[in-house]
């Protein structure tokens, strides 16, 4: 399999809103993605997405990136990749992206991205943001899943397990 390095973000209140939450669900995320499939993972804070784009630059050029993140950390993931252009990114996800987050679109150096939301009425809108691509961003593969999670969402198999699996394929290709 290729290398890659991916760069996830937790939702506000770090490590220990995201342990209280949702049993660390993200750095859940993160640890499968180093045990299972050999991915470098770093965790950062919502709002670690210039650092973390800088970061990215300094990766091997023939390493896959990986960039994802719950809540707020899902509303600044496509930040995150906009301020790593002109890095690839290869694949983007977003579990329950806040709507009382700021906006940001998808870049069109993303390859691919997952998007996974929960029913305003179920989150009262904290995992119902819908986030599209940049104007003239026609490249971007996008698939969108709705669950049925209370926020953030990110502790359960059929949020984690897509993930894993499109990591999987795309480190295979």
């Amino acid at each position: 399999m290729k290398k890659a390095f991916a760069l996830l973000m937790y939702p506000q209140g770090g490590i220990i809103v995201s342990s209280v939450m949702s049993g660390n669900g993200i750095g859940y995320i993160g640890q499968l993605l180093t045990t299972e499939l050999g991915v470098i993972v770093r965790m950062g804070t919502y709002d670690c997405f210039l650092e973390g784009a800088a970061h990215i630059k300094e990766r091997p050029a023939d390493e896959i990136i990986i960039i994802g993140g719950t809540s707020l950390g899902a509303c600044n993931s496509p930040w995150m990749a906009a301020a790593a252009y002109p890095r690839k990114v290869s694949y983007m996800f977003c579990i329950q992206p806040s709507m009382w987050g700021q906006r940001h679109d998808i870049p069109a150096n993303v390859v691919e991205a997952r998007l996974i939301t929960s029913p305003f009425w179920m989150t009262m809108g904290y995992g119902s943001r819908t986030i599209v691509p940049q104007a003239g961003n026609t490249t971007t593969k996008i698939v969108r899943q709705t669950t049925y999670h209370p926020h953030p969402g990110d502790n359960f198999k059929d949020v984690r397990n897509p993930i894993l699996s499109d990591v999987q394929r795309i480190l295979k290709q």
